[in-house]
């Protein structure tokens, strides 16, 4: 059995761990050894039950779990720390298990990739994520042209250039790859969205009875409110609902930034009574999503988005939601509107987003449109397709590699 090397510098603990890296592995683990190796934050590791369920849920798929510590504080210091250390592991492993190919998840972990690349003639697998150099710039955190994302630059460059295989979110950002150069059209290159357990992912019958109250419409925000998701907007959007559905909730499932949702909610005048806030495990989400209407949310629209796919969209959908999002997100707009699972907006646009408003009640009151969320979510973001999109880079790269 070949032996794949899983790195993942998001922690398998997170949500986004949960949801990205665990459950495809579970499933490619069928076909390969796999060594994974995360980087955990401390906090995370503090819950002990949550550490349990993972540790158990590896081992009965017979994946090894190697995690080291994740470091914020002095980047520059912190992140070559973890680089070497994941050096280190990666050497460890190749020598108990010999490593046939690493699986790089985003740019430290392709760092390292590189790195055993060079030193044990190990081939990789480049999987982006997005364009994380772009991203410091858009974000402003780097100037640009500025020394930093020049050198940066020159390492992604790199990365890409030294991957046998490169996977990315869209097809815009493949698309754009190739024509400005950055990714050789001869690369192995494949589209995985960031996709969902559709058997744990689903529509909850019991919490879609219908209320009977037409001035009510329950909107669901799930997930992080800061960085690129601009949660002032959907409480914007959710003023201007009140405004035609006055006995409306927004239902916020959020995990870490509970007092600066509650801030931005009092200082916008929204009462107690018109939203509810909670934290909410990975396996309670499909519950909690399915218990909502629509689903709203915007993101900062830049360059760098053309990489993203939202992790919770493929989730929304398969719980039959639909969902209001803003343009120039990735492939989002195309997903949306081509199978008419959701509305796009530009919420700076108040008579666009008045319309909008009006058009809700007729949109969701389609018998077909939950069921039609729910086909969309299976034919676009479905895990197991993904693990077989994994599963046949796999093979091409070790045929390869067998030959030489």
């Amino acid at each position: 059995m070949k032996t794949i090397f899983y790195i993942s510098y998001d922690g398998l603990l997170e949500p986004l761990g949960s949801s990205q890296v665990k459950q495809y592995l579970l499933l490619l683990a069928k076909q390969y050894r796999i060594v994974l190796l995360s980087y955990e934050r401390q906090s995370d590791l503090e819950d002990t039950e949550n550490v349990r369920n993972a540790e158990e849920s590896l081992r009965l798929a017979s994946i090894e779990w190697i995690r080291l510590r994740y470091h914020k504080r002095l980047s520059l210091v912190s992140t070559t720390w973890d680089i070497s250390q994941g050096v280190y592991v990666g050497f460890r492993t190749h020598l108990r298990h010999g490593i046939d190919l690493v699986h790089a998840r985003s740019y430290v972990a392709a760092t390292i990739a590189l790195l055993l690349k060079k030193l044990l003639r190990i081939p990789y697998l480049f999987d982006m994520r997005g364009l994380w150099v772009d991203e410091r710039v858009d974000g402003g955190i780097w100037k640009p042209h500025s020394r930093k994302f020049r050198v940066a630059k020159n390492i992604e460059r790199h990365l890409v250039n030294r991957a046998s295989a490169l996977v990315s979110l869209t097809h815009k950002v493949k698309l754009w790859l190739i024509k400005s150069g950055m990714a050789r059209e001869s690369l192995i290159h494949e589209v995985i969205p960031t996709c969902v357990n559709l058997d744990a992912f689903h529509p909850v019958v019991d919490k879609k009875k219908k209320s009977n109250n037409k001035k009510k419409i329950t909107i669901g925000y799930f997930g992080n409110v800061s960085t690129w998701y601009q949660f002032d907007k959907t409480i914007l959007f959710f003023r201007h609902l009140l405004l035609r559905y006055p006995d409306s909730v927004l239902k916020i499932v959020n995990r870490g930034d509970h007092k600066k949702v509650e801030c931005m909610l009092f200082e916008n005048g929204i009462r107690n009574s018109q939203y509810t806030l909670d934290e909410k495990r990975y396996e309670e989400m499909p519950e909690e999503i399915s218990s909502v209407d629509i689903s709203v949310f915007f993101i900062k629209p830049a360059f760098s988005k053309i990489a993203s796919m939202p992790t919770k969209l493929g989730e929304i959908l398969a719980c039959g939601i639909p969902c209001i999002t803003n343009d120039g997100i990735g492939d989002v707009a195309e997903v949306l509107t081509d199978s008419n699972v959701g509305l796009i907006l530009n919420v700076d646009n108040i008579r666009e987003m008045d319309l909008v408003i009006e058009k809700l009640e007729t949109f969701l009151s389609d018998s077909d449109l939950h069921d039609r969320c729910r086909r969309v979510a299976e034919e676009k973001f479905s895990v197991s397709d993904g693990a077989k999109k994994y599963h046949d880079i796999y093979k091409r790269l070790l045929s390869i590699e067998g030959k030489n």
